[in-house]
């Protein structure tokens, strides 16, 4: 249980980590 736990916190970790980096990239390319 703990590493499920685990697993969908860095998957959501993750995906706040690409979406973090898909603005700056964004506002780099624009």
């Amino acid at each position: 249980m703990a590493g499920k736990a685990g697993h969908l916190a860095s998957i959501t970790h993750g995906l706040s980590y690409w979406m973090l980096n898909g603005k700056y990239f964004a506002l780099i390319m624009s």
